[in-house]
């Protein structure tokens, strides 16, 4: 940790850890990383163990790859992989600065260059650097959207170059092109924002199964006495896993009609108001439950926009990024600017959103029906 300045992984291990909400990981980490600047002990490892070291971190890589590819959406696995990949070579690092040699031989972390470069020389090189790079760029994978998130990391980045600056140029240069690369970097970083949220709506609706139709909030035409199947494609619509101990049966719903006209029912007046959001993909529906049913459903929407499948009473809802949320009296509620798939947490049990109270149309016999009731 010597070519490391003083307490600059400790900061950048916490910036991970705010970002990730890894706290403790990053607490951890930070007091072993800048603890080897106190604690003079060091230990003899040798070439085979740090290949067991270096096993083990395959496999817990291997490991975490597969459990996150068969538990988490498709679009999204990727980034939570990346997001903690620190903690997966973390062993490697903790165990290169507490040896007695501050550099490690790189054949021994790829199985294929212990193979093929058996007889090479070796070559050392010191994981520092390339751990705290990694470790930035894994907090800049948080799907919380932090506008101090930019601020923050400027600051470890001013603390990091500038103990490595070029003593020939003055400050003021130096802070010039340091200023010059911000500016650009922070027009990069939103603009690569950006086109994450494109791709993940694009992408997903390109590959997603178009027969499978968007609920419409106004209008829906049924099939009440013809032949025919009801479920047309063997696709899996969405999937729910409970958080809690959960009173069955579970009822979600998408939309709700009240007039019905011939095989058409229609939803009479069904003006749509915002939903309030409380930031960081929370929205709220002002209802307050001390100990709500808790779900998380992960489904998709098409063309970045959809109604969500909920329960009733719905008082909360949590980690889902849309760019709007609105939702009509009959309690269906609408998403705009939404990613492809969706993995958000449903807190229900309350009043939040529950079925409207009859009206005078709910009353209203039918005119053909009118003569029959009267006989």
């Amino acid at each position: 940790m010597k070519t490391i300045p003083v307490n600059l992984m400790a900061a950048a291990l916490l910036l991970w850890g705010w970002q990730t909400g890894s706290w403790g990981f990053a607490i951890i980490l930070s007091i072993l990383a800048e603890g080897s600047r106190v604690i003079r002990t060091r230990f003899e490892i040798s070439i085979e163990h740090f290949k067991w070291i270096a096993d083990l971190c395959a496999v817990m890589m291997i490991s975490t790859t597969i459990y996150l590819f068969f538990n988490q959406a498709s679009d999204q696995f990727v980034y939570i992989l990346l997001r903690y990949l620190p903690l997966i070579v973390a062993p490697m690092f903790i165990a290169q600065i507490y040896s007695t040699s501050d550099k490690i031989d790189i054949r021994t972390i790829s199985m294929i260059s212990r193979r093929s470069r058996q007889n090479a020389k070796p070559m050392y090189v010191n994981l520092s650097y390339p751990f705290l790079a990694l470790v930035v760029i894994s907090a800049s994978f948080s799907p919380e959207k932090n506008l101090l998130f930019y601020p923050v990391f400027l600051l470890i980045a001013v603390y990091g170059f500038y103990s490595i600056r070029n003593r020939r140029y003055s400050l003021i240069i130096w802070g010039g092109y340091f200023l010059l690369l911000s500016s650009l970097g922070f027009a990069a970083h939103v603009g690569l924002n950006r086109l994450q949220l494109l791709l993940e709506r694009e992408g997903v609706e390109w590959f997603s199964n178009m027969n499978l139709g968007e609920s419409d909030p106004f209008r829906s035409v049924t099939a009440i006495g013809k032949v025919g199947e009801l479920k047309a494609s063997n696709r899996i619509a969405f999937r729910i896993r409970p958080e809690n101990p959960l009173q069955l049966p579970i009822l979600l719903r998408e939309a709700v009609y009240d007039r019905l006209y011939k095989n058409e029912w229609f939803a009479l007046h069904p003006e749509f108001t915002r939903v309030r959001h409380l930031g960081r993909d929370i929205w709220t529906f002002d209802i307050h439950l001390h100990d709500p049913q808790r779900i998380t459903i992960i489904s998709s929407f098409q063309n970045g926009k959809g109604l969500l499948k909920l329960p009733a009473g719905v008082v909360r809802i949590r980690n889902l990024p849309a760019e709007e949320m609105t939702r009509n009296r009959f309690g269906a509620v609408r998403v705009e600017g939404t990613p492809g798939y969706a993995e958000y947490l449903v807190e229900y049990g309350g009043t939040g959103i529950s079925d409207p109270p009859p009206s005078e149309r709910d009353l209203q016999i039918p005119e053909e029906q009118i003569e029959t009731k009267a006989s």
